[in-house]
């Protein structure tokens, strides 16, 4: 919030100087009871106010806070995963409910198809109109409703052209008359058209737009996960987690949590998915703008799940500070204009988009070159289809040769039973001569 010292100087007629710390940290308290960082300045007089820092108990034993300056919270940040081709994308465009409905509604329609075929052909009726005769094997019409009721569902569900009657080579030969069978065949058609014009827009938009898979949603998944956090210097979200019952999910979260003041150092390791990072939503927030404005890539996600949501955050004075008053009277002023709210739209406006939901901020992530892993699922059903249809046709060749091999054997042993004459005749005549 350094944009803020502007209007606020402005306002109390005031020039001002930035200073740096060192060590380059927000301020933590020594074993001897003095402060470094950002505290430590204004603590021993090196410098009159600074940026905005949460309030505490511990702080406010060492230097004064203005006027609340505005709320924040702490939230958890990891690194944003990139998006990576599924071999299963094929089948997500419906819920597995959906598809258990699907297989569901064709088995009913073409169990209820092949009553009506069989209905009537056993009462003499001709449904179908052949193109093409009965085959050699003799099949009735029974036999055949099972064939022509399957292949007409499935086909029609698949969106399979070869399927319909006017194509130059169809599959089913035939198409449904008389009334029973079209008011069937008519729904069944208008489903299978809804199902297919619905599954090949959600499939396209799933490619060009996919969710991303986070390695966790809340904190509870973050402390089942092997994931460490870093904390930049002990804030009051590290001290609460550290006060916490150790059988506790922050006492959980606790025993992965590690402090660490090198802030840049920290803030790479977090962009390269070394550990997460337990900080301000408005630490958060610049950041992501920084990184945004360099790449123009979202780098982190922030959990939904929060804690602390009010931590209020004031300036730093001197203990017994004349400056104090005058800030609080100013910091009011702002708060009641608006100004607060404008001036980090204006300046965070990019990191303001990088936290929200990770669905939404994925920016020129969201869209990828398809990659070949992505049809895999879909050749994989190709090549099972190829596969099972040439075992059964194997099986099917074999099955007839047996059957011939056995119908030959069967006809020699006739014919030479009949051509050899019996034993007991023949001694029968030579007995009588």
């Amino acid at each position: 919030m350094a944009e803020l010292f502007p209007v606020l100087m402005a306002y109390l007629d005031r020039c001002y100087v930035w200073v740096v710390p060192e060590p380059r940290v927000y301020g933590y308290k020594l074993p001897n009871g003095s402060w470094e960082g950002v505290i430590g300045l204004v603590a021993r007089g090196e410098a009159d106010l600074s940026v905005p820092l949460s309030i505490t108990t511990e702080r406010l034993a060492a230097v004064d806070f203005t006027e609340p300056v505005f709320i924040d919270e702490f939230a958890i940040a990891y690194k944003l995963p990139s998006l990576k081709s599924d071999i299963r994308g094929f089948i997500k465009p419906f819920s597995p409910v959906l598809w258990l409905l699907m297989l569901f509604a064709a088995i009913i329609v073409c169990v209820s198809t092949w009553f009506v075929l069989r209905s009537y052909a056993a009462h003499g009726t001709r449904l179908m109109k052949d193109r093409k005769r009965r085959d050699s094997r003799g099949d009735n019409a029974r036999e055949r409703a099972v064939e022509r009721s399957l292949l007409w569902t499935m086909c029609h569900l698949i969106n399979q052209p070869s399927c319909v009657i006017s194509s130059p080579s169809p599959a089913v030969p035939w198409e449904p008359t008389g009334y029973a069978p079209r008011i069937l065949g008519g729904l069944w058609l208008l489903v299978a058209f809804i199902l297919g014009v619905v599954y090949r827009g959600n499939l396209k938009a799933m490619l060009i737009l996919p969710t991303l898979e986070l390695p966790f949603n809340n904190l509870q998944e973050l402390a089942d996960s092997d994931e460490v956090i870093w904390s930049p210097g002990s804030h009051i979200a590290h001290q609460l987690l550290m006060a916490a019952p150790p059988d506790s999910l922050y006492g959980s979260l606790a025993k992965k949590t590690f402090v660490e003041l090198n802030i840049p150092a920290g803030i790479q390791r977090t962009y390269q998915g070394k550990h997460a990072v337990i900080t301000l939503m408005s630490a958060i927030i610049a950041s992501s703008h920084d990184t945004f404005s360099k790449t123009g890539n979202c780098k982190i996600f922030v959990l939904p799940e929060r804690f602390l949501r009010t931590t209020s955050m004031g300036i730093l004075t001197g203990k017994g500070s004349n400056l104090k008053p005058k800030l609080d009277k100013a910091i009011k002023w702002i708060k009641e204009f608006g100004i607060t709210e404008q001036l980090i739209r204006n300046k965070f406006s990019n990191g303001t988009n990088c936290v929200k939901p990770p669905t939404s901020n994925t920016g020129s992530q969201g869209l990828r070159a398809l990659d070949i892993v992505d049809f895999f699922g879909v050749f994989v059903i190709y090549i099972s289809g190829i596969l099972l249809s040439g075992g059964v046709f194997v099986a099917e060749v074999i099955v007839k040769k047996m059957d011939s091999r056995d119908h030959r054997g069967t006809g020699s042993s006739s014919r030479e039973l009949r051509g050899k004459p019996k034993r007991d005749d023949t001694l029968a005549e030579s007995a009588r001569e």
